[in-house]
């Protein structure tokens, strides 16, 4: 974590100098569309080890194995919630419970079998993407975060 005191005041100076309404505006183009979206946050379409026909596809097999581990801590992700189980703030969720509630398993097996393993070239992806500063710096304190929680 050398490098997220100096990530912290890029954000913090990126949200004051940011309109509320760009970054909605950015948010939406990046992650959500409508259109193409340059860096949707799904594991599923970031994971190069899946088999070729799975690879850029939602609701693949890091979905499905996400939400068996979500089983393993007794939650689920609500039906009208309108969210995949392997969407990144869902996993990043998961993760906190499963610390929280000192399942170091489940915690390990997110960060080390999920998280680590597609984070980094998302947030690399966002980084180059975005047109804010405050996207750019969240994507590297993500990348930075997850590297220093994972072995």
């Amino acid at each position: 974590l050398d490098r997220s005191p100096a990530l912290v005041c890029e954000l913090e100076a990126a949200i004051a100098a940011s309109s509320r309404a760009a970054l909605l505006e950015e948010y939406e183009r990046l992650l959500v569309g409508p259109g193409r979206v340059p860096c949707a946050p799904y594991e599923s379409l970031w994971r190069t080890d899946a088999p070729r026909r799975e690879r850029g596809v939602l609701m693949g097999a890091a979905a499905t194995e996400v939400a068996r581990l979500y089983g393993e801590l007794g939650l689920q992700v609500k039906a009208d919630a309108h969210e995949l189980p392997d969407q990144l703030a869902v996993e990043w969720e998961a993760l906190a419970y499963a610390l929280d509630r000192e399942r170091r398993d489940v915690a390990a097996a997110l960060l080390d079998d999920h998280l680590a393993q597609w984070v980094p070239a998302f947030a690399a992806a966002v980084a180059a993407e975005t047109q804010e500063p405050f996207y750019a710096a969240l994507a590297s304190l993500t990348a930075e975060w997850t590297a220093a929680l994972a072995p």
